[in-house]
């Protein structure tokens, strides 16, 4: 069921935000009602569910916020591999050039060979950015050796066929298998990068992608049972 959007007017919604994150502290002590909050680039997403009556759920946009009304537990308050994502301000300049959707589409049901930035001693696969006007960003994931990793694995085409059917969070990366620097990994988490201090130009790799080549490119390599 989708939420119906509510209170059209701006100032409006900041309040009720406000409003929310204030009392979020009482809440979580009135019996039937659940209060979360979640960190992203451009400020927080919050909401509130009270049982027997539905969820308001406010989501911060780069410029406004937009509220939506649901008359059942909004998908909001489920667990999600984003609700503790830190939100690091760190230059373009370090992952702009490393972004790579176009490998990771381009990959199909193979291993795509891809380049990891550096920040603070911890190495980051930059799978997609994003430009407005007043920011740019991206979603860095981190990774571990893959006889580390004891969870499903994916390739790019399994991991969006996981999207598609529910079984996986849409926009969670963790398990799929690329290589970086010749050896196999597999991605295990991730953090918000935003720089605020540039206005950024248009760019071709700018949006993450969801759908998938199904041609593998000569820069990825097949593994026979690995998925």
């Amino acid at each position: 069921m989708h939420g119906a959007s509510i209170w059209d007017n701006e100032q409006e919604c900041s309040q009720l935000q406000a409003h929310l994150v204030e009392a979020s502290t009482y809440m979580s002590m009135i019996p039937g009602v659940e209060y979360k909050r979640r960190t992203i680039p451009t400020g927080s997403d919050c909401g509130v569910h009270i049982e027997g009556v539905g969820s308001i759920v406010l989501m911060q946009g780069a410029n406004h916020v937009s509220s939506y009304f649901y008359l059942h537990r909004s998908s909001f308050f489920m667990d999600s591999y984003s609700d503790h994502m830190p939100v690091l301000e760190v230059s373009r300049s370090v992952w702009e050039k490393h972004c790579c959707a176009g490998k990771l589409c381009e990959s199909s049901d193979g291993i795509a060979s891809v380049q990891a930035f550096e920040h603070n001693g911890i190495n980051y696969i930059n799978d997609g950015q994003m430009f407005s006007k007043d920011f740019a960003s991206c979603e860095g994931w981190t990774y571990r050796p893959l006889e580390d990793w004891d969870g499903t694995t994916y390739s790019y085409l399994k991991q969006v066929d996981a999207w598609e059917d529910g079984s996986l969070e849409r926009g969670d990366r963790r398990g799929l298998v690329v290589r970086v620097n010749r050896k196999i990994v597999v991605i295990d988490g991730a953090a918000h990068f935003i720089d605020t201090k540039c206005r950024p130009a248009a760019s071709k790799n700018t949006a993450k992608s969801q759908t998938a080549d199904r041609q593998p490119t000569t820069e990825t390599e097949r593994q026979p049972g690995l998925f």
